[in-house]
């Protein structure tokens, strides 16, 4: 799934902005530590 449709997604199911926030700054996390160990960020988030 592609970032903005998966945004789409989740500003359907999710009516509350700031758990909205809280899931994208989540992703941001999960990305940043998967470049850190190497990983690939996009299977860690998107």
């Amino acid at each position: 799934m592609e970032r903005d449709d998966a945004i789409l997604l989740l500003q359907e199911h999710v009516a509350k902005e700031g758990l909205i926030t809280h899931c994208r700054a989540t992703a941001a996390v999960m990305r940043a530590t998967a470049g850190a160990l190497g990983e690939d960020a996009d299977l860690w988030g998107k």
